[in-house]
């Protein structure tokens, strides 16, 4: 309700209370909202440090994983990237969107034997799909 009416700093505070209850049930939930919070005020340091207090309580809570990964792409921060991007996989190792992301953070980071590795996995694991026709694609050109 909060993020139709834009509403931040209830936002913020309703969040903050419910944090402040000790038998919360679902707080790495509630901590991923607040980091939205934050993301949405563009507090990118205070949205990951939320991040990561929610991946505390929960350790494979795949949004904040994701939106974590994210942040640290865009902070350069590749095998900061990576890591996240594995945690997600040990629980599906054929979650092509997290393998694509994580095939072009190799490639960032200047791994491109591993990056070549992640798209032959996503052409053997749907090999008739667009992602799979994408990854060939990349594979021949070199991954440019």
């Amino acid at each position: 309700a909060y993020w139709a009416l834009d509403e931040i700093e209830q936002a913020e505070k309703a969040y903050r209370a419910a944090l402040a209850k000790p038998k919360l049930p679902s707080r790495a939930n509630t901590w991923y909202n607040l980091a939205r919070v934050h993301q949405r005020r563009g507090e990118s340091k205070k949205m990951a440090a939320s991040l990561g207090r929610g991946l505390r309580e929960d350790p494979l809570h795949q949004p904040s994983l994701l939106l974590l990964a994210g942040y640290f792409h865009q902070e350069g921060r590749y095998k900061e990237e990576q890591r996240r991007l594995r945690v997600l996989l040990k629980g599906d190792g054929g979650d092509l969107p997290v393998l694509e992301r994580l095939a072009v953070s190799y490639r960032k980071s200047g791994d491109a034997g591993k990056a070549h590795a992640i798209l032959r996995r996503i052409i053997e694991l749907d090999p008739k799909s667009e992602k799979a026709a994408q990854a060939d694609r990349q594979l021949n050109k070199g991954m440019r």
